[in-house]
């Protein structure tokens, strides 16, 4: 649709290439991983885009990602340096992450099922930041401190 566009304005072939490589890198740019793997102890499923893998030790997870776990399972995933997050035995969660006005970000954990610990490093966070922990029956602000 762009190339029809722009053919009536007689812009050069280059310029097609530079505006495919433009929307490909911002489309690279949204992959980057969110948060890394940091220990998994049992097994850990990993749900990206409908395929199914297992969680494995420097994961990377990038936003969207689904995560799974087993019975008698563990995963620990350190998100922005900033906040850790302990998933125990039968839980499922999905992150989210959003930029808010004046650069501050909002990390939203949606947890399906199970139970997490969310650990949250105060001194790291910009003024701002905000972790949000979401279930299905209770919304849970956090701030510097350990829910």
């Amino acid at each position: 649709m762009i190339r029809h566009l722009l053919r009536p304005i007689g812009v050069p072939f280059f310029l097609y290439v530079f505006i495919y490589l433009f929307f490909s890198s911002l489309a690279i740019a949204q992959q980057q991983p969110a948060g890394v793997v940091t220990a998994v102890q049992g097994q850990a499923q990993l749900t990206r885009a409908a395929a199914q893998n297992p969680l494995r030790f420097k994961d990377g997870v990038i936003l969207r990602d689904v995560v799974d776990t087993r019975e008698k399972s563990l995963a620990r995933i350190l998100f922005g340096g900033k906040a850790t997050v302990t998933l125990r035995e039968l839980s499922r969660f999905e992150v989210r992450e959003e930029t808010l006005p004046g650069g501050a970000t909002r990390s939203t954990i949606q947890l399906n099922s199970g139970a997490i610990l969310v650990n949250v490093a105060r001194q790291l966070m910009k003024p701002g930041d905000e972790v949000i922990i979401r279930t299905n029956n209770a919304v849970a602000a956090v701030r510097g401190s350990m829910v």
